[in-house]
């Protein structure tokens, strides 16, 4: 599920932006840092893309602080409008956690019972 969410976020945050770089001007309330937030998006995408093509220690590591500069960047950007988004997107992300730990602990209890 990480790929899947991180590809609908670059792709809604393209659309998103795109939507107000035409209809805003570029000195528009919240573009520039709206544009800034973007590129760390994008970069932390393209780190995520690399990081099954690169054995690099750092690029884990440079995606994990890349990701979290993001969402600073996304806070400042959103203000309070992001709190609520970001508490259900971090639920949502316990969740799947948690019923795959349960998934594999199932498959794990199975095979053991052969």
């Amino acid at each position: 599920m990480h790929n899947v969410i991180g590809y609908g976020i670059l792709i809604l945050g393209t659309a998103h932006g795109a939507y107000y770089l035409i209809t805003e001007k570029l000195t528009g309330k919240g573009v520039l840092n709206g544009i800034a937030a973007f590129l760390l998006l994008l970069t932390v995408g393209i780190y995520g893309f690399l990081i099954r093509r690169i054995k690099n220690k750092y690029t884990r590591k440079v995606h994990f602080w890349v990701s979290n500069a993001s969402l600073i960047a996304l806070l400042i950007h959103a203000g309070n409008s992001f709190i609520l988004p970001a508490i259900v997107t971090l639920a949502a992300w316990g969740i799947f956690e948690l019923a795959e730990r349960m998934s594999s602990r199932k498959q794990i209890a199975e095979g053991e019972g052969i």
